[in-house]
C-alpha cells in the first residue's frame, strides 16, 4: 500500500473504517475458510 493511500485511509470516518474491516475479514474467510481464519484484537 502506497503511503498516500494509508493516509487517505487514516481519514475516514469510524463507519468506513469499520465496513471496509469486515470486507477483509469475510475475503479473509473466503480463501482460508473458517478454520484457517484468526482476528486478534487489543484495545490497549
Amino acid at each position: 500500500m502506497e503511503r498516500w493511500q494509508m493516509v487517505q485511509r487514516q481519514n475516514l470516518p469510524l463507519e468506513a473504517k469499520i465496513i471496509l474491516t469486515e470486507k477483509r475479514i469475510r475475503e479473509w474467510v473466503d480463501y482460508y475458510g473458517i478454520y484457517g481464519t484468526y482476528v486478534s484484537f487489543s484495545g490497549g
